[in-house]
């Protein structure tokens, strides 16, 4: 069954994988023109804070996370896609919780609370901030890591092909998906699984590679001018 001749999907369901991954969205509202250092620094504290919270801390953060979505106008609706693809997994936690723990069901719900939480905060940052000013956030806090010789700029290369390449990687398994189940595939079936990770990580070594030869054909270093930025 081969994949590399699949036909053509339509572009709206492609676009919208790629857009539900945290894009950013320019709007005049005092977040947007905070600092990334400080957005970052905030939403870090925030995330690790959600973890040591009770019932009653976890209240105040979903009350201070909605108060921040609702202020930097971000549509519920690009929450909800960005949350989408882990409700599998914090169906499958209370689940187990249910099965082997019932006793702690509540322990259950609320560290799939937590964890959505974790899913809304990264949100509103990257709803908030655009892929540059994370960059140059990242190098900012990553310069005393040169004393164990790390390059900062290449902390935030690889920060930038991570941020790029994730929602790539959501459009290419939808293609992929779609022109395994057009061929009468079906996703429940090992073989057709292994089919569809075999496809994936194909295309994604591609990738790899070609981003590899564009940033060697640009002469990109990790100190000094280069053409890459």
């Amino acid at each position: 069954m081969g994949l590399r001749e699949s036909s053509p999907i339509p572009s709206s369901g492609r676009q919208a994988s790629m857009n539900s991954f945290g894009q950013y969205r320019f709007e005049k509202t005092f977040f947007h023109l905070m600092d990334a250092r400080m957005k970052l620094v905030g939403i870090v504290i925030a995330s690790l804070l959600v973890f040591f919270m009770n019932t009653s801390g976890l209240l105040v953060s979903s009350l201070m996370a909605s108060t921040l979505v609702f202020f930097a106008k971000i549509p519920l609706k690009n929450i909800a896609r960005n949350m989408r693809p882990f409700l599998f997994f914090s169906a499958f936690v209370v689940a187990m919780y249910y099965l082997f723990s019932p006793h702690e069901l509540l322990k259950g719900f609320l560290t799939v609370w937590r964890f959505l939480l974790l899913v809304i905060f990264s949100s509103i940052l990257l709803f908030t901030t655009s892929i540059s000013a994370m960059i140059s956030a990242v190098e900012s806090f990553s310069q005393p890591l040169r004393a164990f010789h790390v390059k900062p700029r290449n902390v935030g290369v690889m920060l930038a092909l991570t941020l790029r390449f994730i929602p790539l990687l959501f459009e290419e398994s939808a293609s992929v998906k779609d022109a395994i189940i057009a061929r009468g595939g079906s996703m429940k079936k090992a073989k057709h699984i292994k089919l569809f990770i075999t496809a994936m990580l194909g295309r994604s070594f591609q990738r790899a590679s070609r981003v590899a030869d564009a940033l060697v054909a640009r002469n990109y270093v990790a100190e000094g001018n280069t053409t890459f930025s």
